[in-house]
């Protein structure tokens, strides 16, 4: 048995009558003042374990309130980061449709670029034809 627990001993005396044993008063007495040792030491329970119950509710509050602020400083955090990613997402989708407004003139002015080309290319082929028709003259049949 550990120092806490406690044995009460009630001695009950009693007296012999015709109807059977009856308790006496200073057993009765005895009686009622271990019940109310009893008692007290139920009421001292209770208040131990209602105060060890007081401090780890206080002690979950100082708790909650620790993940309550750090809930608000993530949640903070989230909101913060998604701006950003936001703002990211935003810059991407413009360099995007930038790099294809360039790319869309880079391949019109290659296209027109092809087309000069080939355009100069016809002339000078044009050119060189008649170049070479009048150096060339078919010999007449009177030479």
């Amino acid at each position: 048995m550990s120092d806490s627990d406690k044995i009460i001993e009630i001695n009950i005396k009693a007296l012999d009558t015709p109807a059977g044993p009856v308790p006496t008063i200073e057993a009765i007495k005895e009686i009622i003042g271990s019940l109310n040792l009893l008692n007290d030491e139920m009421i001292k329970n209770k208040e131990n374990i209602n105060n060890e119950v007081l401090k780890i509710m206080e002690s979950v509050e100082r708790e909650l309130k620790s993940l309550k602020k750090l809930l608000a400083e993530e949640t903070i955090s989230f909101s913060a980061l998604k701006e950003s990613v936001s703002a990211i997402q935003d810059k991407i989708e413009k360099s995007v449709k930038k790099d294809q407004n360039n790319y869309d003139r880079l391949e019109k002015s290659i296209n027109e670029l092809n087309e000069t080309v080939k355009n100069f290319e016809n002339n000078l082929e044009s050119k060189i034809y008649a170049i070479l028709r009048k150096i060339i003259k078919p010999k007449s049949k009177t030479e």
